[in-house]
């Protein structure tokens, strides 16, 4: 090499390269927290969404029980709800 400029191009491009590597590193290692922090908010997420399901659910049963009775009371008015109790 008896060009001067080539010869501090090289070390000059060593240590560009190495810089790169390494941001290359520091990148991936915050690229893998994020994806394992937004991986635990999906697991809450989902958590609460079936949480918030079951919870409507067991609200909503009883009720949709309890219309249907009273739409089966609505047109069947005639029939007796309870036996008679016999009279003495």
């Amino acid at each position: 090499m008896n060009d001067p400029v080539k010869a501090l191009s090289v070390p000059l491009l060593k240590k560009d390269v190495d810089t790169i590597q390494e941001r290359e590193k520091t990148d991936a290692t915050e690229i893998r927290s994020e994806v394992d922090r937004l991986y635990t908010f999906s697991e809450w997420f989902m958590g609460l969404i079936i949480a918030t399901t079951v919870s409507i659910l067991a609200l909503a049963i009883p009720r949709l029980r309890a219309s249907r009775k009273g739409s089966e009371e609505l047109r069947n008015p005639g029939e007796p709800q309870a036996p008679a109790l016999p009279q003495a």
